[in-house]
Parts: structure tokens; sequence; C-alpha cells
């Protein structure tokens, strides 16, 4: 082998191993959340969702109230006896074509930017490696659980963030919850 053609090799391989580091830390650092779909669960009332969602809730199980989103997404919510979301719930019944309004599209996602339809993968980079993972069966369908528990960051703070794939849609995110203090 040429003297050129080891060094190319060696800055090849010098690159490569450095990529392979970034990524590792990438998945390896811890991040929270605050907001999902505009919200702040734990900061965040009725009132607020009311005046920033598009239709009137309809209520469900429970005293939860669900607000039915454009292209067969649903957002969830479980408040306290004052109002205060405690639980916001994004999920998409089927994995039909985005929304149409570019405004919904921008709003229907975590603070960090993860929404539905997303990778799972895209969950761990934003966020790290879950607190645990698994698989899950959630309306009769086998999917991927990925859970995340922000304890660390301090009470004042969204303490849980799930994350439901599908693998059968190439491991999209189909459901996203996020709550205050737990679920």
């Amino acid at each position: 082998m040429k003297h050129g053609w080891r060094k190319s090799w060696r800055c090849a391989s010098l690159l490569l191993s450095a990529a392979a580091l970034l990524a590792a830390q990438t998945a390896s650092r811890r991040a929270h959340e605050l907001t999902l779909a505009g919200l702040r669960p734990g900061k965040s009332t009725l009132n607020d969702a009311v005046h920033v969602l598009p239709q009137p809730p309809e209520s469900v199980e429970g005293g939860a109230l669900r607000f039915t989103l454009c292209s067969g997404m649903s957002l969830k919510i479980e408040r306290d006896e004052r109002d205060v979301i405690q639980t916001i719930t994004l999920s998409r019944q089927n994995m039909s074509p985005a929304c149409t309004e570019k405004r919904a599209e921008e709003r229907w996602r975590t603070g960090r930017g993860l929404k539905l339809g997303d990778s799972c993968t895209r969950a761990i980079v934003l966020y790290g490696q879950p607190t645990s993972s698994g698989p899950s069966l959630h309306d009769g369908r086998e999917l991927e659980f990925l859970f995340y528990a922000f304890d660390w960051a301090g009470p004042e703070v969204p303490q849980v963030l799930e994350v439901l794939c599908d693998p059968g849609a190439q491991g999209r995110v189909v459901q996203i919850t996020l709550a205050f203090p737990t679920l």
C-alpha cells in the first residue's frame, strides 16, 4: 500500500471513530421535556388547552378530555381538581398522511421536536437512552415502549415521558405521553 493511501486510510478511520464516539455520547446524554402540543403538565390549565386547540373537547372515562386533531390524531388531557393539566397524551390511531394545516404540524410535537410519525431512534437521539424499554400491548397492538423518568431534573418539571412505537410501521412513534408528577 502506498504511503498516501495509508495516511488517507488512517484519517478515514479516525473520522469514523470520532463519529461513533459522538453517536455514543448523544445516546448516553439525558434531556428532560417540558411541553407537549404547546402545553406544560403541572403549569398549563384546561383553559389554556381550550384556547390553543382547534376543536371543543369531548369527555372520556375518568373525567379526562379528548380533543380530536387532524389526520386521525387526538390529544387526551387529564387534569386535577383545579383544572391544572397533569397528563397529556398525543396519539394517532393510524399512520394516515400528515396534517395539511401547517400550523398543526408545528404544534403537535414535544418541546424538543419529537412528533408522531418520527422514528423511535429520534426519541433516543433527543432524550438519551430510556429508563426502561420493551414490548408493550396497547389497544390490541404490539408496540415498542420507551419510558423516560425525569426525577433527576427536579420536582418542578414533568416527571415522565412515554413513547410508543409501532414496529410494523418501521418503528414510527404512534403515541407520546408527558405527565406531571407521575403516571
